[in-house]
C-alpha cells in the first residue's frame, strides 16, 4: 500500500500546503482510541455513567465534545457486546462524526433532515440535543442500510421520521420544507486513512473522488431545495481534499445564493483544525478541515444560510 500512500501524498500536496499535509500524515500514524458518547434519551448522565461503571472497563472524559469519551483498551468488538451499548445507554461515534450535529444546534418544533442518515450517530445525537422535540427526518438509500439505521433509532429511544429514497431527487417530495439539512456526504474517505491499516486506504483512486464529487453535487442541489429560504445547510465528509469540499461550494454558487454562518462556540474548542475561506458571489464561506489527530478522524465542514 505504500504506492497508494504516495499518490495520494502527490494528490493531496497539490491542494493544501506543505504545513497541513504534513499533519494530515502524522494524524495518518496516530493511533486512536474507541469513542463514544452517553445517549440522554435513555436517562441523565448520572445513571448513563452508574450503568456504565457496571461495565468495569478503563474510560476517559472527553475535553472536546460533550458527555463523550474514550477508551484505549475497550475494541469496537468488544463494545458491541456490552449491555451499555445493547440498550442504547450509549453510542459509539466518532468524536469528528459528533460535530455536524452540534453545528445543526436542532430546537424543538424545528423540521431537520439529516440527508444521508445511516447508521444513525447524527440522527439520533440531533434527537437529543434537541430532547426528542425536534421533527428529525433520516433519509437512506440502501436497503442494509436503512435497516442498521431503524435498528439504531429504535434502540437509542429517538423520534425520527425514516425515509427510503434518494438523496439526488428528494427535493420532489420535500421543496422548501426544512428548517435545517445536514449533508454528511458519501465520501473518499481520505479521514479515516491510518498508515498500519492497508486496507484503510485499499479502495481510495483519483477517479473515486471524481465519482465522489459528482455525486454530492447532486446530492447538495437536491438539499438546498428542499431548504427553506433563510434555513441552514451543514455540509460534512470524511474526506480532506479540496475536490470533495472547497469545489462543491464553488459549483453551488452557480444554483443558489449563500451566506455564511456564525462560527459554532464547539469549533473553538477542538484540535488542528484548518479553515479556508472561499469567496463566492462577493460572500465569505468558511471551510473547516479538522486535521486527523489522536482522538479525531479527518473531517470537513461547512454551515451555510441559503439567502
Amino acid at each position: 500500500m505504500e504506492k497508494k500512500f504516495n499518490e495520494y501524498y502527490e494528490f493531496i500536496s497539490k491542494q493544501l500546503s506543505p504545513d497541513v499535509v504534513q499533519k494530515i500524515f502524522s494524524g495518518f500514524s496516530k493511533k486512536r482510541p474507541t469513542t463514544f458518547r452517553l445517549n440522554l434519551l435513555k436517562g441523565d448522565s448520572d445513571f448513563l455513567i452508574n450503568e456504565l461503571k457496571k461495565e468495569n472497563i478503563n474510560y476517559k472524559k472527553s475535553s472536546y465534545i460533550p458527555n463523550s469519551y474514550f477508551s484505549y483498551n475497550l475494541t469496537e468488538q468488544h463494545a458491541l457486546r456490552l449491555d451499555v451499548v445493547k440498550k442504547g445507554y450509549i453510542y459509539l461515534q466518532s468524536f469528528s462524526s459528533m460535530v455536524p450535529a452540534y453545528l445543526m444546534d436542532p430546537h424543538e418544533d424545528e423540521k431537520i433532515l439529516d440527508m444521508t442518515a445511516a447508521p444513525g450517530g447524527k440522527t439520533t445525537l440531533m434527537c437529543s440535543l434537541s430532547k426528542n422535540k425536534a421533527k428529525i427526518y433520516a433519509n437512506e438509500l440502501d436497503k442494509i442500510r436503512y435497516q442498521r439505521l431503524l435498528y439504531n433509532i429504535e434502540t437509542s429511544g429517538a423520534k425520527v421520521e425514516c425515509i427510503n429514497k434518494r438523496g439526488e431527487i428528494l427535493y420532489k417530495d420535500y421543496e422548501d420544507f426544512f428548517d435545517k439539512v445536514l449533508l454528511d456526504a458519501p465520501c473518499s474517505a481520505e479521514g479515516r486513512f491510518q498508515i498500519k491499516d492497508e486496507h484503510s486506504i485499499s479502495a481510495w483512486s483519483k477517479k473515486l473522488v471524481e465519482n465522489s464529487q459528482s455525486l454530492q453535487l447532486k446530492l447538495v442541489v437536491s438539499a438546498l431545495r428542499t431548504l427553506k429560504k433563510g434555513g441552514t445547510f451543514v455540509y460534512s465528509t470524511c474526506t480532506l481534499n479540496k475536490k470533495e469540499n472547497e469545489e462543491i461550494f464553488q459549483n453551488l454558487a452557480e444554483y443558489f445564493s449563500i451566506e455564511d454562518t456564525d462560527v459554532h462556540p464547539l469549533l473553538n474548542r477542538l484540535p488542528n483544525i484548518q479553515i479556508e475561506k472561499l469567496i463566492l458571489n462577493s460572500r465569505k464561506i468558511s471551510i473547516y478541515r479538522l486535521l486527523p489527530s489522536e482522538f479525531f478522524e479527518g473531517f470537513t465542514l461547512a454551515k451555510v444560510r441559503k439567502l
